[in-house]
């Protein structure tokens, strides 16, 4: 045909033969008939803009529209405009642009339900929810598309609230796709629209829409995996007759995100059983699991999914090599981890920020300081970068950089203080023996608003009251408790401090009367426990005032040699609940890793609350007489014992 001529005539058989490449994915015999035919109408040029837009070839089709507005005698027509508008979703300016030539062809357009979707598609897809409610508004008449749109605006940009009011203004029949985007925004709103999303499953299950669709049933699972209501997310799942995959990888994110990772990999392995390719998301989910688990049970795992990743090909994509960079820096290793960043093509702020918390995290402040150096040079710090920056000052006691940066981030990086900042600042304070600084810096900044919440926020004075119990500050800590106790009555660990504070004092007296508040007001602290993985089983210990004999005498063992060494067993009292049992859990777990492992092994331990005064000290002091590095990963941060150091420089 292109031989003959005809194309060259008769436009109508090359938009025929423009729509048949289309749909068979031939975009390379697509453009050569466009090319070759040398009268084009509209048609012509909608077809191939078409073309380009299946193929997600956005970039094209906006550069042929284009070239289109500079035709004599072609005109772009209201398809042409709705198809353009459809590629412009991440290109905002360019979408405008479109907008402006629309009204300049058409004028007004509020009175065209189909035009004026498209523009308000375009603006909620470029984020723009203020632009596309303005167009939502102007329109003269409204169908089920137009509402599902601009709730759906205002649910992706975490607007959960304004969503569901415009769901009640609805005045159209809602559909399937109403009901997904109106859960999706419940979902934004977290557990405070749990109700709410009850009543529209409710609906929908009267509607008969979960046994019609899928989309449907993974749109109320999400919803409650969302909202924290896992097993409710896990009766829609099991009552689901063909989950898909997208209804298997959100099973799996609700129970990840909920904390349960370990039932998280079990949904993995489940589906590997019932035949569902793992695809990237479900890798990422489980490598995001592994990360939950740390460094007991966690990092053998993830190294599994990491080689599976490796060899699926998924490696350079964000979202998991962002994964795999939290996982390992999780569970302690951060040499793997800068392996990974470092094989990374292309790094998000997420990336930096991962890799930057890590070396933080593990008390490397000098490379994390220079690693933010580096990452100041590619792209814009966010509040998360700063918090990393401000948790490496902290651990090299950098007090005037750490000072400076949280005084200048506002102007300096566009961030506005969080309480997050501010008790990194407590903490840095605290570190270098500042405690009455670190106490006017918490009332300043809430009387002047420097950060947003409460008046006072729990955090900062937690961090107060755990300084003081170090810096040996009764007074200071008995304000920063009471304050602590008032904003969170049934969290022990005030109680804990402040009896601990006392009894160093010794004032036994005054320690035990927190003790009988504590009791008084029904406060219960968690049992303490360790965890420790040894050959790809995890084993975990609680304190107690026996143990097996075996372990018993390697500690008994390590207790002479310790006392040999200068070690004096801090006994402030009975402040601590943990301290009634004569083996402390982590104790236990050093034990049983030494007489698990060859001599040299580096041990990975995890536990449940704050490594108490004397176990901490023991283990720096053990560390070095069996020539172990000995990681605890506690509630408030890692501990890298090495030859009777640690990295928090004995500040935590």
């Amino acid at each position: 045909m292109t031989e003959s001529g005809i194309l060259s005539t008769t436009p109508v058989l090359g938009n025929a033969l423009i729509t048949l490449y289309r749909h068979c994915g031939s975009m390379v015999d697509a453009e050569a008939t466009f090319e070759a035919m040398q009268r084009r109408d509209t048609i012509s040029w909608n077809a191939m803009i078409a073309a380009w837009l299946d193929h997600g070839q956005a970039a094209q089709a906006l550069h042929l529209y284009q070239a289109l507005l500079r035709q004599p005698d072609v005109r772009p027509d209201d398809t042409t405009f709705a198809s353009v508008l459809s590629g412009c979703c991440h290109h905002l300016s360019t979408g405008r642009s479109v907008h402006a030539a629309l009204l300049a062809a058409r004028g007004d357009v509020a009175a065209d339900v189909f035009l004026s979707n498209s523009l308000v598609q375009m603006y909620a897809r470029c984020g723009s929810v203020l632009e596309a409610r303005a167009v939502f508004d102007a329109m003269r008449q409204r169908n089920t598309v137009s509402w599902n749109i601009i709730i759906w605006a205002y649910a992706a940009q975490g607007l959960g609230v304004e969503a569901l009011c415009l769901l009640q203004r609805m005045d159209c029949e809602r559909d399937v796709v109403t009901f997904i985007n109106a859960l999706s925004a419940c979902g934004a709103g977290g557990a405070a629209q749990l109700e709410q999303g009850r009543r529209l499953h409710a609906d929908m299950v009267a509607r008969g829409l979960l046994a019609a669709s899928v989309s449907a049933t993974n749109a109320v699972l999400s919803m409650y995996a969302k909202c924290g209501d896992v097993d409710a997310a896990v009766e829609v799942f099991e009552r689901c007759s063909c989950p898909d995959r997208v209804s298997w990888n959100g099973i799996m994110a609700a129970f990840a995100g909920s904390g349960h990772f370990r039932e998280a990999l079990q949904v993995m392995r489940q589906m590997e059983v019932e035949g569902v390719a793992l695809d990237a998301a479900a890798l990422s989910c489980g490598v995001a699991a592994c990360s939950g688990l740390g460094g007991v049970g966690g990092l053998s795992q993830g190294r599994a999914l990491h080689a599976r990743i490796r060899s699926c090909g998924y490696e350079q994509l964000p979202a998991v090599g962002n994964a795999l960079l939290h996982m390992y820096g999780k569970c302690g290793r951060i040499r793997e981890a800068r392996l990974v960043f470092d094989g990374m093509e292309a790094r998000g702020v997420i990336a930096w920020n991962a890799m930057l918390g890590a070396y933080a995290q593990h008390g490397h402040a000098s490379e994390a300081l220079e690693l933010f150096r580096g990452m100041s040079l590619e792209m814009e710090a966010d509040e998360v970068t700063v918090s990393s920056v401000l948790h490496a000052c902290c651990h090299a006691g950098m007090l005037e950089r750490g000072c400076c940066c949280f005084g200048s981030m506002s102007a300096d990086y566009g961030v506005a203080p969080t309480a997050e900042h501010l008790v990194m600042v407590v903490d840095l304070l605290s570190r270098v023996g500042k405690l009455q600084d670190a106490e006017e810096l918490i009332a300043h900044a809430y009387q002047h608003q420097l950060v947003p919440g409460a008046p006072d926020d729990a955090v900062c004075w937690r961090a107060l009251l755990g300084a003081c119990r170090l810096q040996d500050s009764p007074e200071r800590g008995v304000r920063a408790a009471e304050k602590l106790m008032a904003l969170e009555p049934a969290d022990s660990a005030a109680y804990v401090l402040l009896s601990t504070i006392y009894s160093r004092a010794g004032r036994l007296e005054e320690a035990a009367s927190v003790r009988r508040r504590m009791d008084m007001r029904g406060v219960v602290k968690p049992a303490g426990w360790s965890a420790i993985e040894v050959n790809n089983k995890v084993h975990e210990f609680v304190s107690a005032d026996s143990c097996p004999p075996e372990l018993a005498a390697t500690l008994e063992a390590l207790a002479a040699e310790m006392q040999r060494a200068g070690y004096v067993a801090d006994d402030p009292g009975h402040g601590d609940k943990e301290r009634l049992g004569s083996y402390h859990s982590e104790k236990l777990a050093i034990a049983f890793g030494i007489r698990s492992t060859p001599a040299g092994t580096s041990l990975h331990i995890v536990k449940n609350l704050r490594v108490c005064a004397d176990c901490h000290s023991a283990t720096k002091y053990i560390s070095r007489i069996v020539g172990r590095q000995i990681i605890v990963r506690d509630t408030y941060r890692f501990h890298t014992f090495d030859k009777g150091t640690c990295s928090c420089q004995d500040f935590w």
